[in-house]
């Protein structure tokens, strides 16, 4: 009894730890495998253009604890070259970590199906159903499946979302009223946006094509704070290179400001290395908060 008495006096009198926020970002080197040793001396981390001290730095060990990929495959659009994307995607499973989470979603028929499991991932490739004809994607559409499975995805960089699919020869619209349908509003894009940059995970848009990138997924990455590459039949393994361009994963936490500006500010990281390159959230808001829904 005198005992508890203590515990529960100690336990009253601890001190509750400050709010805080994290901020995650990837490492990458030319020369291979990026540093695993980084230190807090080696990062500053600007937040709205001010020097935001570091609570702690922590290097993510994602061989141990695995990363969640999702590939969202836009199958009906992928008619006469879906071999190209069955061969990366088969690439990309084989090139996975042993404790690596992969799961198929097709966007055919609506709403998405979601598949996980590495067995199923290739099987669900090999019998992906196209077309019919030369479809290319809705972009509109797209953002609200970026958006989706953002939200379900773990928050951070150990999370991976790619879209497979044709792409669309033609980006945002020119004027206002061009607007819709298809074709994103402006603040579609801002939405996407500030999601992807609140989840903080690892988007990347691959266009399966014959010689080069579509457009249209060049302007949603550049517009979201994502990434685009291409897979066509002599370059097949894009979706591996980014995948290992995502195993260096570092986790910053910062003090939370509630004196700052309530919306999400802009973000810059910088580390005392050589040929190192830092990839993450464009913003990052300094109140904590869940992932913003859509209105």
């Amino acid at each position: 009894m005198f005992g508890s008495s203590l515990l529960l006096i100690s336990l009253a009198q601890a001190p509750a730890a400050p709010p805080s926020v994290t901020l995650d970002f990837v490492l990458t080197s030319s020369r291979g495998e990026a540093p695993a040793d980084l230190t807090p001396a080696e990062v500053t981390v600007k937040i709205g253009g001010k020097v935001r001290p570091l609570l702690s730095l922590e290097a993510v060990d994602t061989q141990a604890d695995g990363r969640d990929i999702l590939l969202v495959v836009e199958e009906a659009t992928l008619y006469g070259i879906e071999k190209v994307a069955i061969d990366a995607i088969n690439k990309a499973v084989d090139s996975l970590q042993p404790r690596d989470r992969i799961t198929y979603a097709s966007t055919r028929g609506g709403k998405a199906a979601v598949e996980p499991g590495a067995d199923v991932t290739k099987k669900k490739a090999a019998a992906m159903v196209v077309g019919p004809g030369e479809l290319f994607s809705c972009l509109s559409d797209l953002l609200l499946n970026i958006e989706t499975f953002a939200r379900r995805l773990p928050r951070g960089r150990t999370s991976f979302l790619a879209v497979i699919g044709r792409g669309h020869p033609e980006g945002a619209a020119a004027r206002a009223e061009d607007e819709g349908g298809c074709t994103p509003r402006r603040d579609a894009f801002r939405q996407t946006a500030k999601i992807i940059s609140a989840a903080q995970i690892n988007l990347h848009l691959f266009t399966v094509d014959h010689t080069a990138r579509s457009e249209g997924f060049d302007t949603v990455a550049s517009n979201t704070g994502g990434q685009s590459s291409l897979l066509t039949w002599s370059s097949s393994d894009a979706i591996v290179r980014a995948l290992m361009a995502t195993r260096r994963v570092y986790r910053a936490t910062l003090a939370a400001d509630p004196a700052a500006h309530a919306s999400p500010q802009r973000v810059e990281v910088k580390v005392k290395r050589s040929d190192v390159k830092v990839r993450t959230s464009p913003t990052l808001e300094l109140h904590p908060s869940p992932l913003p829904t859509k209105k």
